[in-house]
């Protein structure tokens, strides 16, 4: 975690259970990370776009958001 908030600052490790966690994500505005049906699941419960990072050196910009509506979406490779 020490490395986590080294980069970017205001990190928080949840104390909480799994579906506490959930509904917090469930809650944000949108979400980034790795394919995940825990991920996909917050955001269909939220109806919060979520994208979808295939590629470790992909440069992921706001219009790249943007572009989502309510709910999941899959990128395209």
């Amino acid at each position: 975690m020490e490395r986590y908030r080294t980069e970017f600052g205001n990190v928080i490790q949840s104390q909480e259970g799994p579906l506490e966690d959930q509904y917090l994500m469930s809650q944000a505005h949108y979400l980034l990370g790795a394919p995940s049906t825990f991920s996909q699941w917050a955001s269909v419960m939220g109806e919060v776009p979520y994208y979808h990072i295939y590629n470790t050196e992909e440069t992921i910009t706001a219009d790249k958001l943007i572009n989502e509506k309510r709910g999941y979406k899959y990128k395209t490779k």
